[in-house]
């Protein structure tokens, strides 16, 4: 079973809710494997800012939203935009 990812659709609007945020379970699971020197300052306050809402995209805020389909399965994916630049940057998401 291959594990292919298409991509539907992809746009960036404003959550009218609060909504879990995709990159930051990445990033939280795997945050440990990143040398905290390497990161930037701008990025280190992404990281803390992210964390002190609980890692959930805030009613308002801009936000990456992809419909998705993998192995036949259709799903919904949404980041802070942010956060999923640092996870392609440090290479966080898993080579599917």
């Amino acid at each position: 079973m291959s594990e292919y990812i298409q991509t539907l659709s992809s746009t960036e609007p404003r959550a009218r809710k609060e909504h879990d945020c995709d990159a930051c379970i990445w990033l939280r699971d795997y945050i440990s494997e990143i040398d905290a020197g390497v990161l930037t300052w701008g990025e280190k306050r992404t990281i803390v800012l992210a964390r002190q809402v609980n890692w959930k995209i805030q009613k308002g805020q801009v936000h990456i939203h992809q419909r998705n389909i993998m192995d036949g399965h259709f799903y919904t994916w949404r980041a802070i935009p942010a956060i999923h630049e640092i996870c392609i940057k440090y290479n966080l998401y898993p080579d599917l």
